[in-house]
């Protein structure tokens, strides 16, 4: 694994490419992240849009959270899991291989992230 820190502004909006990552499925990828607002906010990872052919990664994937009561949702093209203040663990398990440079990394509410990739 190979950590990679992405700053509240690296996730705001369109967020940051996976560029060059490689999720392999089975596997769990840890993310410890950092929530500075009250109430719940949001990290969501997803496919680029508009690009055909690209496989449902994210069907079938399943997450576990350490430190809160976490929870997520998932469909073909996009995971996003509800984060709290002030920090806590998510572990990500996708069903299939991801190809990270089809896949962002995004957030809400000023969260930072530390992820074990």
């Amino acid at each position: 694994y190979m950590a990679t820190n992405y700053t509240s502004a690296q996730l705001d909006g369109t967020g940051s490419l996976l560029t060059g990552k490689t999720l392999n499925a089975t596997t769990g990828y840890t993310l410890n992240f950092t929530c500075p607002t009250s109430g719940s906010s949001y990290i969501t990872m997803q496919t680029v849009q508009h690009v055909a052919g690209l496989p449902a990664y994210f069907s079938g994937s399943n997450a576990t959270f350490s430190g809160y009561t976490g929870s997520y949702t998932a469909d073909q093209t996009k995971i996003g899991f509800v984060v709290e203040s002030p920090s806590g663990v998510i572990t990500f398990t996708p069903a299939v291989n991801i190809d990270g440079d089809n896949v962002y990394i995004n957030a809400t509410g000023g969260v930072s992230v530390n992820a074990s990739w």
